[in-house]
């Protein structure tokens, strides 16, 4: 009770926060909140719950049945007189019959698979939560680089301007400085347009007003890529696939059932009269029941009647056989889409494998790039300054700094991404 209160004394603050300033909120409290109140995921457990009733309702109907009737009837004539008939009924199906061995297994992969698609449900919502997360970091950063080159513009313009005042410098200097001060205004522009954007859709998932703005802080991610020999023995853990391989088993239950439509029914049935009541039971291979009736009125002698019943199909217009080949090829449909999706996740196995290294390249020559830049853009920098260099070169260097900047914070961000995207296809995101 106490953690309740608390949890709800903290996302009053939360809210409370959302109204007035910058909302400080790390990542692993952000997972926390989308699973309490993320709406797509209330959804999820309300199917999971009525899966769960399903499933109920199939496993009660493998219980002892108990039942009553009343029949009370009259006749029409001149001897007007009342009957009154009550029946009670009974039935267990026999534990070790094959009809409720398999009713028994279909029932727990249907429990297995309602269970995996709640878990998927919020492997799933965590993942786009973490998404939303590391793009209003990289949003953030992007803006923080626009911020600075709007900065060195005014610094630069600023430079300009003193150089025309003295006669280093001309106006043609002056204007071009200018020029590119609006244009980083622009870019700064941009870039808050688009943290607000992605602040946005991460208050989404988060059950949070979409105006709330975040203060993300990079949190220290535990990566640990394993090679990709194990990770395909990995795969197995995917819920596409256990859910298939759970397919495939109730296709072999089904086989089984439609073979045994074709089997002779043997059962024993028994029936004692006592004049007033009428007592009947039954016993075969899959089940034995019971039903007693009562009545007003003596209608026969009292005795035991006690026999065998069998009974087969003579002829069905082949409908036994084309029932067993029907779930013959569902079996080996199910069988061939297992197959199928085990090698397709193969495939997008290794494209992630590939993608992963070409991220990282891109990402130690990005840096490389941005350490040049920065070096050639001191120089140029250096030389405007003493009235050596031209305006037009260091606004070279200045748009070759941006993009490069630009580029190192996307590769960055597009190498942690591809990380955790091939975790989370392995299952193995754990926490960050």
């Amino acid at each position: 009770m106490r953690t309740k209160i608390m949890q709800l004394f903290f996302l009053l603050c939360l809210l409370c926060g959302a109204m007035a300033s910058d909302l400080n909120l790390p990542l692993n409290e952000a997972k926390r909140l989308a699973l309490e109140q993320n709406e797509a995921l209330q959804t999820a457990k309300n199917q999971y719950l009525a899966n769960l009733a399903r499933i109920k309702q199939s496993e009660a109907k493998l219980e002892p049945q108990i039942g009553m009737d009343l029949k009370p009837s009259t006749n029409i004539g001149d001897n007007v007189s009342l009957r009154t008939q009550i029946s009670f009924s009974f039935s267990q199906p026999n534990p070790s019959s094959p009809e409720l061995v398999a009713n028994l297994k279909t029932n727990q992969l249907d429990l297995q698979i309602a269970n995996r698609s709640l878990k998927e449900a919020q492997r799933q919502l965590l993942w786009q939560v973490e998404t939303a997360y590391f793009n209003l970091l990289k949003a953030e950063q992007l803006l923080v680089a626009s911020t600075e080159g709007v900065r060195r513009a005014e610094s630069q313009l600023k430079t300009a301007e003193l150089q025309e005042e003295v006669g280093t410098g001309t106006r043609l200097d002056v204007m071009r400085m200018q020029l590119a001060l609006s244009r980083s205004k622009q870019g700064q522009l941009e870039a808050q347009n688009n943290v607000r954007k992605v602040s946005s859709q991460l208050a989404l998932l988060l059950g949070l007003p979409a105006e709330t703005r975040f203060v993300p802080s990079k949190p220290e991610a535990k990566v640990e890529i394993p090679p990709l020999e194990e990770a395909f023995a990995l795969l197995a853990n995917r819920s596409e696939v256990m859910d298939l391989q759970a397919a495939v088993q109730k296709a072999e239950l089904a086989v089984e059932q439609a073979q045994r439509q074709s089997e002779m029914k043997l059962s024993l049935v028994s029936n004692y009269n006592k004049g007033w009541g009428d007592l009947s039971l039954g016993v075969d291979k899959y089940s034995f029941s019971g039903n007693l009736a009562l009545q007003n009125r003596q209608s026969q002698s009292p005795g035991w009647d006690i026999g065998v019943q069998a009974s087969w199909k003579l002829a069905d217009g082949g409908g036994a056989a084309a029932a067993v080949e029907e779930a013959e090829l569902l079996l080996a449909s199910h069988r061939g889409q297992l197959k199928s999706k085990n090698s397709d996740l193969e495939q997008e196995l290794c494209s992630f494998y590939w993608d992963l290294e070409a991220a990282e390249a891109k990402l130690k020559t990005s840096a490389i790039n941005l350490n040049t830049t920065k070096e050639a853009w001191d120089v140029a920098k250096l030389k405007f300054d003493h009235d050596a260099g031209s305006a037009s070169e260091l606004l070279d260097v200045e748009v070759s700094l941006v993009e490069a900047q630009t580029e190192y914070i996307n590769a960055s961000f597009d190498y942690l991404s591809k990380q955790r995207q091939l975790l989370y296809n392995l299952c193995l995101e754990g926490e960050v």
